[in-house]
């Protein structure tokens, strides 16, 4: 790990890093808010080799909701889930339900529990804002 940290910052100095942000096709705007405001390109998945990375292994994220991500994948972790995208390659809900479950946890402390199980269409139910499936069937 301490290995793929060292090159993961290499990277993020590099020239490469810098080109493939300069050419990124989607918009410089937040996924989650659409926010254009202090934007970052997050990494949804890491190729075996860092130095691989492709356009479609990025988004684009406002640095709060980046900052948030990592606290809810840390948090999530914390408490035993695994969290990795199961919703058949669906990464950029991935992200955006991670940062939602964090702002959930943020205010209940119960917001990963949502996320147990979800399928993707129960997940993509659940980011356009309408409650969770399952919350419904226990109503």
């Amino acid at each position: 790990m301490e290995q793929f940290q060292l090159e993961y910052a290499q990277y993020l100095e590099s020239p490469e890093w810098q080109a493939l942000k300069d050419t990124h096709p989607d918009p410089k705007q937040c996924i989650f808010c659409e926010t254009w405001l202090r934007p970052h390109l997050h990494h949804m998945r890491y190729p075996a080799n860092i130095w691989d990375t492709r356009h479609e292994d990025c988004c684009w994220l406002c640095e709060p909701h980046h900052e948030m991500f990592h606290r809810g994948l840390e948090a999530g972790r914390r408490k035993g889930y695994a969290l990795t995208c199961a919703w058949d390659g669906a990464l950029k809900d991935f992200t955006k339900a991670v940062i939602r479950a964090q702002e959930k946890s943020e205010r209940d402390s119960n917001g990963f529990e949502v996320l147990r199980g979800m399928t993707g269409e129960q997940l993509a139910t659940w980011l356009k804002g309408e409650s969770s499936p399952r919350a419904r069937k226990r109503a």
